[in-house]
């Protein structure tokens, strides 16, 4: 299994900021229906567009992905 990393949101901004990581907004489409609030600048990918849309996703940088 592969291990489980997680960030502090305070950190992960950060990194944004500094073109070190971008946001990966990976929230189901009927929670993300559900939600109050969404990341800022994140690239929002459902689960089941992921295997189609990889390609997309950068190289060059670390990529957080968000959840719920």
């Amino acid at each position: 299994m592969a291990e489980q990393l997680r960030i502090d949101p305070a950190d992960a901004a950060a990194r944004v900021q500094a073109g070190e990581a971008m946001i990966l907004d990976v929230v189901a489409p009927l929670a993300w229906e559900q939600l109050d609030r969404a990341v800022r600048g994140a690239v929002r990918i459902s689960p089941d567009e992921l295997g189609e849309r990889w390609r997309e996703l950068p190289r060059d940088r670390a990529i957080i992905a968000y959840c719920t």
